[in-house]
């Protein structure tokens, strides 16, 4: 199992519990640890300061299971963004990203062999396969979009105002959509761009996004042209996609997991919530989009190997 699964397994069983669990009781429910004592002690202390440092809460407190021993909960309160409503997997997913997510070799081998691709020596060799790396602001900007409030921020040289409206992630990069306060209009930033701090500014008020960007479509589906996309998933995580897509897809259950019937019109995107799935996910059809896919996998892998 990659770190990646591990911290994902960690950071679900902690929002799940309503009470702190010890780290015995970590180990026996979160998947991939294992082995001596020392050696799980040592891995759970470093998944813990992982998660933290991306600003996952981890809480300590006493655990009821056994007085006097230290417990660990992720309290919802702290952790969830209502205004997103995202599922608990797509949060651990992002704040993985936000921290620094790494591709094993192994995955990308995996990957590239289930679409049905041939995996370079030179790329099974090298590891790890890429990375996402921490963006400025990140934090931030998330939390001044959930609650409404315009930022500051420097932009190369230049000073600027806005009122954050989404954020996307695409080829590596973060960006930011808002409304621009010193041009009034809508604006698009990267995030390695800015330089220093983001920081609140409370004296402008908050300019509401667009009708068109306050709907409940997805995001694989802005764009002009659509294409219906159909995607195996794993049974173990067929409920957390149909959290994902909808009620409105389609869906047919097979006996290893269920196929989506999916209206695709913005690939990137349609390729990062496959790729959040790892290995428990296929794209059957068209043929396009599973080119694409193996495309953009072997890219990372040839930039990075």
């Amino acid at each position: 199992m990659s770190k990646i699964e591990r911290l994902l397994n960690l950071t679900a069983v902690l929002l799940d519990t309503q009470r702190p669990l010890t780290a015995q009781e970590i180990r026996t429910q979160v998947e991939g640890y294992g082995g001596e004592d020392s050696g799980f002690n040592r891995m759970f202390e470093r998944d813990k300061d992982d998660l933290r440092s991306m600003g996952v809460p981890i809480e300590v407190g006493p655990s009821p299971a056994d007085p006097g021993i230290d417990g660990y909960i992720i309290a919802d309160d702290n952790y969830y963004l209502n205004d997103f409503e995202l599922t608990p997997d797509e949060l651990s997913a992002l704040n993985l990203a936000v921290l620094s997510t790494q591709m094993d070799a192994d995955l990308v081998d995996e990957a590239i062999w289930k679409l049905g691709g041939t995996v370079d020596v030179n790329i099974a060799d090298s590891a790890p396969q890429g990375s996402i790396t921490v963006s400025p602001g990140l934090p931030e900007l998330f939390k001044a979009r959930s609650q409404s409030k315009a930022v500051r921020f420097t932009y190369g040289e230049t000073e600027r105002g806005i009122c954050p409206w989404r954020l996307d992630f695409k080829r590596g990069r973060w960006y930011v959509v808002g409304y621009d306060i010193d041009k009034q209009a809508e604006r698009n930033f990267r995030l390695d761009r800015i330089v220093g701090d983001v920081v609140e500014d409370p004296e402008v008020q908050w300019v509401k996004p667009p009708d068109a960007m306050r709907n409940d479509r997805k995001p694989w589906e802005y764009g002009d042209n659509s294409v219906k996309a159909r995607l195996w998933v794993e049974t173990s995580r067929a409920a957390t996609a149909a959290t994902q897509f909808g009620s409105a897809v389609e869906v047919d259950l097979v006996d290893d997991g269920a196929v989506f019937v999916i209206d695709v019109a913005a690939p990137e995107s349609f390729y990062a919530l496959v790729a959040d799935f790892l290995d428990h996910a296929e794209i059957l059809s068209p043929p396009e989009l599973r080119e694409g896919f193996l495309a953009t996998l072997e890219e990372v892998a040839a930039h990075h190997g």
